[in-house]
């Protein structure tokens, strides 16, 4: 309902003042201060291929002490629970605030995000699914402290929760890129005993990413696929490179995933 009604309202105050609808282009305009060489501070525009060339997504050398603050304090605190904390002082958004009333009686102790990682999970891909939300970043964040919580207890769910973070992606946003990759990449870092065990059914889901027709977006997804191929035996390692080299059976991979034949691991 906050949600609705702050779409609204936003409405209506454009018509109210006239403003032209803003297009895709204006979207993503991003201004930046800047000193020029007289000293003088001045706003330029960032262009598109700057912001994509500053995403970084390589979680092998991102400092995992940035994606969370101080461990919990209690024997029974979760990794989730921090997080919602630091975003509640962080993002104070209609958006935001709205998922966090539903998951927090939720996220009190381990064992009761144990017991209901189902319908926190439901929630956070319902919440990232909503049009021209603001709360990509957060829930984003949200997912990999759930994972980081859980490891192996929410690894059938890993299926679903990669279907609904490849959904939002935004090939034009090279913020979302950065949040939704980085995400990824730690969930393969907090789950990678057992994906290890499945990077053929890994490649089914991720496959399309790796072909993609945007370069940047199949660097992006090489990246975080990467992390796992570091931690392959030379066997294991020879034969995805062998997979990984076959664009073709990628692209074959990507029409059953379109189909619909990977709803589950089976």
């Amino acid at each position: 309902e906050d949600i609705e009604y702050l779409d609204r309202i936003s409405e209506l105050g454009n018509m109210a003042g006239g403003k032209k609808r803003k297009t895709m282009k204006d979207k993503y305009r991003v201004k930046e201060l800047t000193r020029t060489e007289s000293g003088q501070l001045r706003y330029r525009y960032i262009s598109f291929s700057e912001r994509i060339g500053r995403v970084s997504v390589d979680v092998y050398r991102l400092d995992p002490t940035k994606q969370t603050r101080d461990a919990p304090h209690e024997p029974y605190q979760s990794w989730i629970e921090e997080r919602l904390e630091h975003w509640r002082l962080t993002d104070s958004t209609a958006y935001f605030s709205a998922f966090r009333r539903e998951v927090h009686p939720l996220t009190r102790s381990l064992p009761q995000v144990l017991h209901s990682q189902r319908k926190i999970i439901d929630m956070i891909l319902t919440h990232l699914a909503i049009p021209n939300t603001t709360a990509h970043e957060p829930l984003l964040d949200l997912l990999t402290a759930l994972c980081r919580d859980l490891r192996f207890q929410i690894y059938p769910h890993f299926p679903r929760i990669l279907r609904g973070q490849l959904a939002i992606l935004d090939e034009q946003d090279p913020d979302l890129l950065e949040h939704l990759f980085r995400s990824i990449g730690f969930i393969f870092k907090y789950l990678q005993k057992q994906l290890l065990r499945d990077l053929d059914r890994v490649i089914v889901l991720y496959g399309s990413l790796l072909v993609h027709e945007k370069e940047y977006v199949r660097l992006f997804a090489a990246e975080s696929y990467a992390y796992l191929l570091r931690r392959c035996s030379d066997e294991t390692l020879e034969a995805q490179v062998g997979r990984l080299c076959n664009v073709g059976a990628l692209r074959q991979l990507y029409g059953e995933i379109r189909g619909g034949r990977d709803a589950d691991w089976e």
